[in-house]
């Protein structure tokens, strides 16, 4: 392992929100950290995005228009990949909604309002120590 390389700077994470304030938080943070992120506005956005591109991590909010966080879960596992990690973002999200998202597929979550320090720990709880 090369200890001069940014241990972030391969990873592609796939931020699903439909607040492009939030959007600009998570852009920030992925710039900090080195590694790169393609946005979404919703569940559908983020299938389609998924069709063409890997990606090593999934944050996805549960509440948005067009096709939630739920719906998008359950079609990602289901025809898609089980092996990327897919982090629920809980804001307004209710315990029964994380719940159902678990159930679905997700693998953890990560409370709003987002920080850099939560990022960085959900990065390398779910990447980083796979990797190594």
């Amino acid at each position: 392992m090369d200890l001069n390389k940014n241990v972030y700077e391969d990873i592609k994470i796939l931020f699903v929100d439909d607040l492009p304030p939030n959007w600009k938080l998570g852009e920030a943070f992925f710039k900090r950290l080195g590694c790169s992120g393609v946005y979404a506005e919703n569940g559908k956005e983020a299938i389609e995005k998924l069709e063409v591109q890997q990606f090593d991590l999934c944050l996805m909010d549960i509440h948005m228009p067009v096709m939630d966080g739920l719906e998008a879960i359950k079609y990602i596992r289901e025809n898609m990949t089980n092996e990327m990690p897919i982090i629920v973002m809980v804001g307004t999200a209710t315990h029964e909604d994380l719940d159902k998202a678990i159930v679905l597929g997700a693998n953890g979550s990560c409370d709003k309002p987002l920080s850099m320090d939560k990022i960085k720990q959900v990065i390398d709880k779910y990447v980083i120590n796979k990797k190594i």
